[in-house]
């Protein structure tokens, strides 16, 4: 018994419990160095580009890479109301960001439960398109899509930034949103058959609310795309009082220069809407990104 004990033991050594904690906390202090060193270097451009924020001109240029400002140049932010139309291009933001991650969530949601729950001719085959899309890159269709809507007469309007969010924004939101679907018993809907209930309420009371948490966080991802965007504004929009944020900003740059202590301020201001909706709805993101990650085919 003890000759087996004993062969037991060298073959599996137990270990000190002083020297598993002092292992571990060597990875945690490697791991959190590593971490704090990542932050930094992800925070240090925000910093540089609040401190030309509050800094004139002069000082931004002889200087640019100054953390702390010498005198706090309030009359930076002052100016975005005052000398530019800011608050008109942040409510042309707002308009945009808000109407696409609406129309986004909803169609998103109806297409996918189309796919997933239905069954009808050629199904399979216009969800294989569907993906298809995904491997094409956006600008090879930008010609075609401006040719279409400049026949259409929509060009210097917001049907071209909002009309792709009718149609569930991309194939990738069908894509999560159909997935998901399929995840739900069928059982549900059948019970509710049953009770007499018809598909729109099926889907509007039952189905919606379970898959609540992907819905939202692709509207908060369809808020951030729009709210972020400039190149499709750049390219539809002509009239200045229709000009989003994204595309106001570049009002600071002309032939002569860039007034980097404007942008910079501008830069920052924009960044509270999209701080407030990430942090008003920061439970049903994380949900939603926990979600997708974890989606079965």
């Amino acid at each position: 018994m003890q000759q087996n004990l004993t062969a037991t033991t060298a073959k599996w050594p137990i270990k000190d419990n002083k020297t598993i904690t002092r292992g571990k906390v060597i990875r945690r202090v490697i791991l959190y160095t590593a971490l704090v060193i990542l932050s930094l270097l992800y925070i240090y451009p925000l910093m540089i580009s609040l401190s030309m924020s509050f800094r004139t001109l002069e000082q931004v240029t002889n200087n640019p890479f100054r953390l702390i400002p010498e005198q706090l140049a309030w009359r930076n932010y002052r100016a975005l109301f005052t000398a530019f139309p800011f608050f008109t291009f942040t409510m042309n933001s707002l308009f945009l960001g808000l109407t696409v991650a609406i129309a986004t969530s909803l169609t998103s949601a109806i297409v996918g439960y189309s796919f997933a729950k239905f069954r009808w001719p050629g199904r399979e085959v216009c969800f294989t398109l569907c993906l298809a899309t995904m491997m094409l890159p956006a600008q090879i269709i930008q010609v075609s899509q401006f040719i279409m809507f400049a026949n259409m007469g929509q060009v210097d309007s917001y049907v071209p930034l909002i009309a792709p969010a009718l149609m569930g924004g991309s194939a990738f939101n069908i894509f999560l949103i159909r997935q998901f679907y399929r995840g739900i018993p069928k059982e549900l809907a059948e019970s509710a058959k049953i009770d007499g209930a018809g598909e729109l309420y099926i889907w509007w009371n039952i189905m919606l609310r379970m898959v609540l948490p992907m819905v939202l966080a692709i509207g908060i991802f369809a808020f951030l795309n729009s709210w972020n965007d400039f190149y499709n504004p750049l390219i539809y929009l002509h009239t200045e009082r229709r000009f989003t944020l994204a595309l106001g900003l570049r009002g600071f740059q002309d032939q002569t220069g860039t007034s980097w202590n404007y942008l910079m301020a501008g830069g920052i201001f924009s960044m509270i809407p999209t701080l407030f909706i990430f942090f008003a709805f920061q439970k049903y993101f994380m949900e939603g990104i926990s979600i997708s990650s974890g989606v079965k085919g």
